[in-house]
């Protein structure tokens, strides 16, 4: 009996060899960029040479021509197979103005410590990106980045398109990664005293059931920025319920809002004076000060002057005083 079992096995062991030998191969559809390695300086101009110390200090190539549409358009980026367009820079003016523009508002700005394993491994410059015709700043893929610089195109009264897609949000990516891959700690401190586990409401409910203690910012919360990263102030918009619940298992959620938040909003401080907006809401004041000191002390990182980079150029208003006005009891 020991015998036949032997056979068997021996048997079964030759077929499953021989079924490994003979089937193909499985290969991707299609070519991605992370098959294509592109060539790099891509030219011997002052902006290749800018390009060039950038990828020495920050490990990242920024690639300007000779890749397609389908490097970057390739249903290996994380777009949910949107289709993505866009044009090249391509004049010396524009690649002087271009390249400028990543040295003075992304790289000048950023340590290296911080961006280690944060970038992928090339980021395409493309004038004018859109996906699914919507324009768009930046969209990350498998081994890249496509970003659309602000460049000789954009309106610089329009805050989303001139302060927050092309320069906080891409500062809030490169943070909030580097936060996920331990290159940036929060305190114990940021957690102390806050409770994740009761719900937290927003205005609405808090007005109805005169539930103010729960209120989010009372509570030592933020609430998410817009889709075009004006801050989300509910008793602004009276329709609006925002309900945020506890975040265990999600610190990079929370980290991402208070960063964003800080990197937004010029003039923070005014919220918490004294008839603020967020008089009452001492929490949240301390808990934004932790994560400005605490990153500016451990890690070298002054989110202040972040935001003072991302609106350098900019020629639109200062916020709106009313959204300073307290609208809570």
């Amino acid at each position: 009996m020991k015998n036949r079992y032997r056979i068997l096995l021996l048997l079964l062991l030759g077929m499953s060899g021989w079924s490994c030998e003979n089937e193909e191969k499985i290969t991707p559809e299609g070519v991605g960029p992370w098959l294509t390695p592109i060539a790099f300086p891509q030219g011997s101009d002052a902006w290749d040479k800018i390009f060039e110390d950038i990828y020495k200090e920050h490990g990242v190539k920024i690639i300007y021509k000779d890749f397609s549409d389908k490097d970057w358009s390739h249903t290996w980026i994380n777009q949910a197979g949107a289709e993505i367009t866009g044009e090249r820079f391509e004049t010396p003016e524009e690649l002087t103005d271009v390249a400028n523009y990543m040295k003075k508002y992304l790289f000048d700005v950023l340590d290296p410590a911080t961006t280690r394993g944060v970038f992928r491994r090339y980021i395409f410059l493309v004038k004018d990106m859109k996906v699914a015709n919507l324009s768009y700043s930046l969209s990350i893929g498998t081994d890249n980045w496509a970003f659309s610089p602000p460049v000789g195109q954009t309106n610089t009264n329009s805050y989303p398109d001139y302060v927050y897609k092309p320069k906080i949000r891409v500062f809030s990516e490169i943070l909030i990664t580097a936060f996920k891959n331990g290159n940036i700690t929060l305190p114990e401190t940021f957690y102390e005293g806050i409770d994740y586990d009761k719900t937290t409401i927003g205005y609405s409910s808090a007005r109805t059931n005169n539930r103010w203690e729960d209120l989010w910012c009372r509570r030592g919360f933020l609430t998410t920025l817009t889709g075009d990263g004006w801050p989300t102030f509910p008793d602004a918009y009276p329709t609006m319920m925002v309900t945020i619940t506890g975040f265990p298992g999600q610190p990079e959620d929370e980290f991402s809002r208070f960063v964003r938040h800080v990197l937004a909003i010029r003039g923070i401080d005014r919220y918490f004076a004294n008839g603020g907006r967020f008089e009452l809401s001492p929490k949240l004041s301390n808990r934004i000060n932790i994560v400005i000191n605490h990153l500016e002390s451990a890690h070298g990182i002054d989110l202040l002057a972040y935001q003072a980079v991302a609106y350098d150029g900019y020629t639109g208003n200062e916020w709106d005083d009313s959204l300073y006005a307290p609208a809570i009891p």
